[in-house]
């Protein structure tokens, strides 16, 4: 009876725990134009009512402070493509729809430096190929040309072209 008491406690423990699953073949190749955007972790977040995920890329510098961020983010937890729009936009939440911004922090990490949104005359887009919670992953592709407005400290417009050919997240769902 011991046994089976420590049995039924083991599997209720083994059972319940929130893991990411293993994704030996798990990558996301993220370029800015040609050229590779090094990030170090990638964070995939649930949407707080449950429905949506995001996708957050990060670059920390030597001393672990944060100083640049991807976010592709608000996507239904289904395959499909969807449109990457800009979250100051003011554009109202559709259900095809994905928010999409990158940012670099300068100072001790909390003080926003450039920011960039989806150019709302390209067209913008994240396409969820496999949603697979299941086996413990997200894949995809993204196509999204992103833009510093002019502003005080930059007058001309900045473009970064951000593409992921294939990319394949572990998804701990």
């Amino acid at each position: 009876m011991k046994e089976l008491s420590l049995l039924i406690l083991l599997c209720v423990v083994m059972f319940s725990c929130n893991r990411t699953p293993d994704c030996d073949d798990c990558q996301a190749s993220i370029y800015f134009g040609d050229h590779t955007f090094d990030y170090q972790e990638i964070d995939v977040q649930e949407g707080s009512n449950g429905t949506t995920f995001s996708l957050k890329f990060y670059i920390f510098d030597d001393f672990g402070v944060l100083r640049e961020q991807l976010n592709i983010g608000g996507m239904p937890k289904k395959e499909g493509t969807f449109k990457v729009v800009s979250i100051f936009d003011g554009i109202p939440r559709c259900e095809s729809c994905a928010l999409g911004s990158y940012y670099t922090l300068v100072g001790d990490g909390h003080e926003l430096g450039n920011s960039y949104k989806p150019d709302s005359t390209f067209t913008n887009v994240i396409e969820i190929l496999d949603w697979n919670p299941d086996e413990g992953y997200v894949s995809g592709n993204i196509d999204c040309t992103l833009v510093q407005p002019p502003n005080g400290l930059y007058p001309e417009p900045d473009t970064i072209i951000v593409t992921a050919e294939l990319f394949k997240i572990a998804y701990p769902g």
